[in-house]
């Protein structure tokens, strides 16, 4: 059972010093991996388990569960009123920045959270008014703290994004340096220099479920393909500017680990465009379709390339109405100019706003790793 002493309830550490010490072990987590595990781990399973194992579970206690201990000394008698909890046992020295400026000392275990106090007499009005007070100054701060929890949580998916592209592109450009020595060194130097190699071991693959196999290093370069969200992009053809928009945001789910099928990388001269459009949205996971009156009026009329996805597309919505497959992605116009009728009532991205694009970009990974 674990001890963490007695405290001030909900007075120890400021908030926003809480957030540094998280922000820190998640950091210094991702900073302590090697290369070769940056590099090589399967990274949507890494990233939903770092962000499991960084998740603040908000505060319940249960009442119900009281527990009251006596120790009389002399004529004085010290009660002690302890209950069972729930949640992150961290979240009781966490001073919130909205709060009632009050507070109690307590003892906290792993299994329950209590707190004393003293009767120089026999009252039993005395001992119930002591309790109420003791409780109320103990935990009148405890929903303000489940705050601090939950806006916590709602930014981790972010934070450990942004720390571990930090920590990879940092790997990659070391390995670019490298490389860049190696081709420039003398082809007569007897000491070459090259991308440094980390000896193999074992590493195991970050896992939430006790039942489920870990994978080794060796296993995972072999299933991290096949483990990416397979993702095929609709869109239509609006001009350059939309079509390099279209790539930019390809490139940048490709970036985050995301097998993404584009026609302009995954067609040749002379293929049957009809079997590619066929087999990519079949064998995807989930479709990303690019919204703009453009595409709605080609979609109205069954017209070329977008045409033909959209049948496929609304046949397999007839097949399952309340598939999750089909993501609709408002990039131009309004949704009642750009939204086809099978996509419609459907929750749509909005992403017409370019400076809410890396917002919009991770809401779309989170979907993704959910």
């Amino acid at each position: 059972m674990g001890y963490y002493g007695t405290i001030k309830s909900f007075d120890e550490i400021s908030s926003k010093d809480a957030e540094i010490i998280l922000l820190k072990q998640i950091k210094e987590e991702i900073d302590n991996k090697e290369k070769e595990f940056i590099l090589g781990i399967d990274e949507i399973e890494y990233k939903k388990n770092l962000i499991e194992r960084n998740k603040i579970d908000p505060l319940k206690i249960f009442t119900e569960s009281k527990k009251v201990d006596v120790d009389k000394q002399g004529e004085t008698y010290i009660f002690t009123v302890r209950y069972n909890y729930t949640g992150s046992a961290f979240l009781f020295k966490v001073r919130p920045s909205s709060r009632t400026v009050v507070s109690n000392k307590i003892v906290v275990t792993d299994d329950f959270v209590s707190f004393s106090f003293k009767l120089y007499n026999k009252d039993e009005k005395e001992f119930k008014r002591q309790k109420a007070n003791n409780y109320r100054n103990a935990f009148i701060n405890l929903d303000n703290v489940n705050k601090f929890a939950e806006v916590w949580n709602g930014k981790l998916l972010n934070i450990v994004n942004s720390y571990f592209q930090q920590q990879k592109k940092k790997y990659l450009e070391e390995n670019d340096f490298f490389a860049a020595i190696n081709l420039k060194i003398d082809d007569d130097t007897e000491s070459v220099l090259t991308v440094p190699i980390v000896k193999k071991k074992v590493i195991p693959q970050p896992t939430i479920s006790q039942n489920r196999e870990l994978l080794s290093e060796d296993n995972i370069m072999q299933q991290n393909e096949q483990k990416k969200p397979k993702v095929f992009i609709s869109y239509s053809y609006d001009g350059k500017q939309h079509e390099q928009w279209v790539e930019n945001f390809a490139k940048k789910l490709k970036e985050n680990n995301i097998n993404v099928i584009l026609d302009k990388w995954h067609t040749k001269l002379g293929q049957p465009l009809t079997n590619f459009m066929e087999q990519s949205i079949s064998n995807s996971q989930r479709v990303i379709c690019i919204l703009t009156p453009n595409y709605k009026n080609k979609t109205d009329k069954l017209n070329g390339g977008v045409g033909y996805e959209y049948s496929i597309i609304t046949a397999e919505i007839f097949q399952s109405v309340y598939t999750t497959k089909f993501i609709p992605l408002l990039r131009n116009g309004s949704e009642e100019d750009a939204i086809p009728i099978s996509l419609s009532g459907r929750k749509y991205l909005d992403m017409t706003n370019d400076e809410d694009f890396d917002k919009n970009m991770n809401d779309l990974l989170n979907c993704f790793m959910s």
